[in-house]
């Protein structure tokens, strides 16, 4: 009489790592929760991080949480759409500081716009009293266009790897939608995962961080803001995206979900909702359209009718 033994991961790339390396097809994941084995001498590891031993857990019992583990080839486009939110956000400091630095010595630019060849022109023929000042400047202005290189560079990049690799027939159908480029669906298709898995919407709208959180005691349920968990650079990217459905849908591709996105717009609209509630209301429901078109393509039921 016993519980059966499953494997239990540490979560993050330790957990991930020693995946790899066991090469044993687990079933899932599961999260190691802090005050589990509290009291229980760690183990004496570099490779374990720490790890208490406790034994035997009943895995039914809520202790632990199962998590889904990336395929090679997704972790492997997640890890380069990565690199490239962090060197956007790179190149968005090394521009604040190009910029402050030019406020603080009271250099405006006539132009119109900071982003053209005529301001980049501009920047370069800069001239300051002081010996030093030189020297800063140009370091700054240099460390914006590097950066800026290095973004267009994996850019053209995951364009390569999305029309070359597994992820092409679900990236062009996702494109198809308004709000969403070759960047943004390899973003989303890359951090999600196999989103076939979620057999309805709402374990996936849920998974987004795109319902409302909930307090409940006893009789009393109160609901507040969405969740926000998940993650944050996809949940940008369907905000943004949901942006895109204030203006009357036109003929294309999955056009009865660009109806219906365009329809619920203009009808939360109407009864004067704020607009953030409309707009995260439209992504909430677009997560569900963007399920039924990755479900439809690799050709995997579910009960969805956002399509139709």
């Amino acid at each position: 009489m016993g519980w059966p033994s499953v494997s239990v991961m540490k979560p993050g790339p330790v957990g991930l790592a020693s995946r790899g390396r066991s090469r044993r097809r687990v079933i899932t994941a599961w999260s190691w929760p802090l005050g589990l084995c509290r009291g229980v001498p760690r183990i004496a590891s570099r490779q374990t991080g720490g790890i208490r031993r406790c034994g035997r857990v009943r895995t039914g019992s809520g202790s632990l949480t199962p998590v889904w583990v990336p395929d090679p080839d997704p972790e492997a486009m997640r890890d380069l759409t990565r690199a490239r939110e962090d060197m956007k956000a790179l190149q968005t400091q090394a521009r604040q500081r190009r910029g402050a630095f030019r406020l603080r010595h009271d250099r405006i630019d006539p132009g119109r716009s900071r982003w053209t060849q005529a301001h980049t022109r501009w920047l370069e023929a800069q001239a300051f009293d002081s010996p030093v000042q030189p020297i800063v400047f140009p370091e700054s202005v240099d460390a914006a266009r590097e950066a800026t290189r290095r973004v267009a560079d994996l850019e053209n990049q995951i364009h390569t790897a999305a029309q070359d690799g597994s992820l092409a027939p679900v990236v062009t159908a996702l494109i198809s939608l308004r709000g969403l480029h070759i960047l943004r669906a390899v973003t989303i298709r890359a951090a999600r995962g196999d989103i076939t898995r979620f057999t309805t919407p709402r374990p996936l709208m849920s998974v987004h961080g795109r319902v409302p959180s909930e307090r409940a005691s006893g009789s009393k349920r109160r609901t507040g803001g969405i969740t926000k968990t998940g993650n944050g650079p996809v949940r940008r990217i369907r905000v943004e995206a949901a942006w895109n459905y204030r203006v009357p849908a036109r003929k294309t591709r999955h056009l009865q979900a660009q109806k219906r996105l365009c329809a619920r717009t203009r009808r939360l609209s109407a009864v004067r909702k704020h607009h953030g509630k409309v707009t995260t209301a439209v992504a909430r429901e677009r997560v569900g359209v963007i399920g039924a078109i990755v479900c439809a393509v690799n050709a995997r039921p579910q009960a969805s009718r956002a399509l139709t």
